[in-house]
């Protein structure tokens, strides 16, 4: 190798690509697991899939069904969605997958990216940290929406700064369409940039206005089609029915509080709320020591302190929680790490450099010394990582559903379910059919027909849902069902299915055949 390209192969390259190698070796391990390429172990990530394969097939969402967000995801699977028309949307399970684990790799990387200027322990620590946080296991081994959530967040802000000051109007403009973006995959995108805005403000004509330009060209291009043709729905899917979501009855601040800190993720310990309380205060007060130290904060530490305090804050108030929301906040809580961290060794390296004594001299090589610290930390984070991946406690993987369903099933037939994933891994979603019903997600149709009372809601039940079912039912050749809390069942409804369909196949899923007259 010349000289040319040694020159290039500089710290703020090289960590950005070690810790991006890092997570998809992290991704690699899990999708190597039996049955993880193309197992069941979801919902969501069946309703994506199938709401893309909706799209490319013909049906629109939100006039066709009901899907409960902005319409992003969608448009980035939909060209691997429109693959498997020729490859079957089997094979688009598992490439949809590894799309996911690339995508949170690159996450990794853009995070050490975005801290270039800080140092290689700053980059190290910030991307590293959510390589190896250890509940990224629960957003990165499927396709869910929190990797691309933050994925376009990171590019709005690694457009937006240009080392600790803003870039220029031209990238900000760039910035604001990453940012709208991500809105246009989860609407909780609106955190950070609301942040990202407030970093503007003293010079908002210049920097506040392209920014928030881009922004709403990042939301509204990919979401104005689907909005002028279903307005109302629209408007119901991505927002009402966000907003006002039946709040979780077993999601304490403190279950929250686990996740945010990846605690109870780590296997071999017992994490308690008083020591994921005792976790967060040490990391305030790291923070906290590291923002009163000069020199004064730029627009960059005001951006990685407000955009974790406004996630971690969305999050304990959210109506509901699951374990793989607590990886968006990681990637904004790793940047406040990183950050801070930067900002003290700064402090360090200037104490030191004021004195010329041993002790000065041994506080100035701290910076080398804390980047072996935090590659060793990270060498042992990623060995309890792959151990904690193949003994997550609360990941329930069901197998590999598609060749039963498949097998009773013939290839174009009329198909309902109340799991999409099933179907779509045996690859018997898409029908042959213009008449078959358009439904991809259950549990939204329910929302949106009663979401004061979401499953499993004992009843009395919705009777527009119940009628809309027994349509669907009455339409479809077949049906797999695999749970009983996401359909409105009501004794007629019962009793008509009953009589209407036999039991062909319970090896993986029920599977009911039409008795046709």
């Amino acid at each position: 190798m010349d000289s040319g390209r040694l020159s290039r192969l500089r710290p703020s390259v090289l960590v950005p690509l070690a810790v991006a190698v890092l997570a998809l070796a992290a991704c690699v391990d899990q999708l190597a697991r039996a049955h993880a390429l193309l197992g069941s172990d979801e919902y969501d990530d069946g309703v994506y899939l199938g709401a893309a394969l909706r799209l490319v097939n013909g049906a629109v969402p939100y006039r066709d069904f009901t899907f409960l967000h902005p319409p992003g995801i969608i448009l980035l699977l939909s060209p691997l969605a429109a693959l498997a028309r020729w490859t079957g949307s089997r094979a688009f399970t598992g490439e949809a997958r590894v799309l996911t684990a690339l995508v949170a790799s690159a996450n990794a990387g853009l995070l050490a990216s975005l801290l270039r200027q800080r140092g290689t322990a700053a980059m190290l620590i910030a991307g590293g940290t959510l390589a190896v946080f250890p509940l990224a296991v629960a957003a990165d081994h499927t396709v869910l929406l929190e990797p691309y959530l933050v994925f376009f967040c990171l590019l709005g802000a690694t457009a937006m700064f240009s080392g600790d000051d803003l870039a220029s109007r031209k990238r900000l403009v760039l910035a604001g369409l990453a940012f709208g973006f991500a809105s246009a995959v989860k609407i909780w995108a609106i955190f950070p940039f609301v942040v990202a805005l407030a970093c503007c403000a003293r010079r908002f004509r210049r920097s506040g206005g392209p920014l928030l330009v881009g922004a709403v060209g990042g939301f509204t291009l990919p979401s104005v089609t689907f909005f002028l043709l279903a307005p109302t729905h629209f408007v119901r899917d991505t927002i009402v029915l966000q907003l006002w979501r039946a709040r979780s009855a077993d999601r304490a601040p403190g279950f929250r509080l686990l996740n945010i800190t990846g605690l109870v993720g780590l296997p071999g310990l017992h994490a308690t709320v008083e020591l994921a309380l005792i976790v967060a205060v040490v990391f305030v007060l790291i923070v906290v020591c590291a923002y009163l130290v000069p020199p004064w904060t730029s627009r960059l530490d005001w951006f990685a302190l407000g955009s974790a305090f406004a996630t971690v804050a969305a999050i304990l108030v959210a109506p509901d929680f699951v374990p793989h929301y607590a990886y968006f906040t990681a990637a904004f809580l790793a940047l406040l790490l990183g950050v801070s961290s930067a900002r003290l060794l700064r402090a360090a390296s200037d104490w030191a450099a004021s004195r010329d004594t041993a002790a000065g001299r041994m506080v100035a090589q701290a910076q080398e010394i804390v980047v072996v610290v935090v590659a060793v930390l990270l060498a042992v984070a990623f060995g309890e990582g792959r151990r904690l991946i193949r003994d997550q406690p609360w990941r329930v993987t069901l197998g590999d559903p598609g060749p039963p369903i498949a097998h009773a099933i013939p290839k174009g037939a009329c198909v309902v379910t109340d799991e999409p994933a099933f179907t779509i891994i045996a690859d018997r979603f898409v029908a042959h059919s213009d008449n078959c019903p358009t439904m991809v997600d259950s549990y939204g149709e329910w929302l949106a027909a009663d979401r004061k009372h979401p499953p499993p809601s004992p009843g009395p039940y919705d009777p527009g849902l119940v009628s809309e079912w027994r349509s669907w039912f009455s339409a479809a050749d077949y049906v797999v069902l695999t749970s009983q809390f996401r359909i409105p069942w009501t004794p007629a409804l019962r009793s008509w299915f009953a009589s209407h369909f036999e039991l062909v196949s319970s090896e993986s899923a029920r599977v009911y055949r039409a008795r046709r007259q």
